[in-house]
């Protein structure tokens, strides 16, 4: 599984969902149980980060796998026809895994977005991952869930540290 970001153009929202209702409902049924099979958080955040392409912008992460990906960038080609819309994706799974993404970007969302990284790396980190992330950045980069992680002990959410 892979964990991505979206940035969208927030002020075309309306438009999209005129484009989305366009289609026949047996297609948009079948759009409908794609997105329902990837696990979704959508942010509404005005951080400085992700401040003013065209009008704001719309942060949502989704944890899917690869093959899901294709299916959502169809659904944004046909919500976006006719939009001067801005679409962004980001794969920040090894970021989050390595410990290395950083969450106060998010304003007062932030405990939002973390428990959903969380949840990511609880069904995600492997010991692989540490020991990958001890040969990026070395020892000193270990966090105390990594460690915990190195001696099969459970995961703490970050919230809790």
């Amino acid at each position: 599984m892979k964990l991505y970001r979206f940035l969208t153009s927030k002020d075309d929202n309306d438009e999209r969902d005129k484009n989305f209702e366009k289609l026949p409902k047996e297609i948009q049924k079948k759009w409908i149980d794609i997105l329902d099979e990837v696990r979704w958080l959508d942010v509404d955040y005005y951080g400085e980060l992700f401040h003013k392409y065209k009008g704001d912008l719309e942060t949502s992460m989704c944890i899917c796998h690869d093959s899901y990906l294709k299916h959502i960038f169809k659904l944004k080609e046909i919500a976006d026809e006719g939009l001067d819309a801005y679409f962004k994706i980001e794969d920040i799974s090894e970021e989050v895994l390595y410990s290395k993404h950083d969450t106060s970007v998010y304003g007062d969302k932030k405990d939002i977005v973390q428990r959903f990284l969380d949840d990511y790396i609880i069904d995600n980190i492997k010991k692989d991952h540490i020991l990958d992330k001890i040969n990026l950045y070395g020892l000193e980069s270990l966090t105390e869930n990594d460690k915990r992680i190195l001696r099969d002990e459970p995961y703490l959410s970050n919230i809790e540290l």
